[in-house]
């Protein structure tokens, strides 16, 4: 089941690295999850696509598990909400 908390979080993760495209950290999550069949709440995930991606692994697990993480994902679901965004 997807958390969609979660997946949230670890595209912030991956948005937050330097030098990083949006748009391929967007698809690399999408491909991870529709295609790979991943768990977008495992942290190995995470770090598997920082790799691809040539992040850096270790700061986007990091960031991806910290409690701030979530919250700037939370954040941004309560901003969409705001805007009657619902999906």
């Amino acid at each position: 089941m997807l958390d969609s908390a979660a997946a949230a979080a670890g595209l912030g993760a991956l948005r937050e690295q330097p030098g990083i495209n949006e748009l391929d950290a967007a698809e690399a999550t999408q491909r991870a999850w529709f295609v790979d069949g991943r768990s977008l709440t495992d942290a190995e995930v995470c770090r598997d696509i920082a790799d691809e991606l040539g992040l850096d692994a270790d700061a986007v697990t990091e960031a991806f598990s910290s409690p701030a993480g979530r919250a700037t994902a939370l954040a941004g679901f309560r901003a969409l909400r705001r805007l009657r965004v619902v999906s």
